[in-house]
C-alpha cells in the first residue's frame, strides 16, 4: 500500500520540473541536489512527502510526521545547498538514513 502511495506522489511530481521521459515516468534517482534546491515550496513538499514514505521502515505505521518532515527538509536543503552535484537519493540516504 505504501508503494502505491509513493507512486501516486511520484506521478504528481511530474509537474515538479525534473527531467521526465515521454512515457511520464519520473526516476527519482535522476534528481540531483541542485534541482532539488531550485524547487519552489510546493514541489519541495511533494518530493519530501515521497521521501518520508520511502524511508519508512517495513514495520512502521503509515503516518506522516510533519515535524520530522520539516526537520528532514531543512537538513536536506542545507546539505544539498553545500553539495549541489550529489544525487538527491544519495543525499537523502545521508540525512534520513538508509532505506530500512
Amino acid at each position: 500500500m505504501r508503494i502505491l502511495h509513493a507512486c501516486a506522489i511520484a506521478l504528481t511530481l511530474l509537474s515538479a520540473g525534473a527531467a521526465v521521459a515521454d512515457d511520464k515516468v519520473l526516476d527519482m534517482s535522476t534528481i540531483d541536489c541542485k534541482q532539488f534546491t531550485a524547487y519552489n515550496k510546493d514541489n519541495t513538499a511533494l518530493v519530501m512527502t515521497y521521501l518520508e514514505a520511502y524511508y519508512l521502515g517495513d514495520n512502521d505505521a503509515p503516518v506522516l510526521n510533519f515535524t520530522k518532515m520539516g526537520t528532514d527538509t531543512k537538513n536536506l536543503l542545507e546539505f544539498c545547498t553545500a553539495n549541489p552535484t550529489i544525487g538527491l537519493i544519495t543525499a537523502a540516504d545521508k540525512i534520513m538514513g538508509k532505506k530500512k
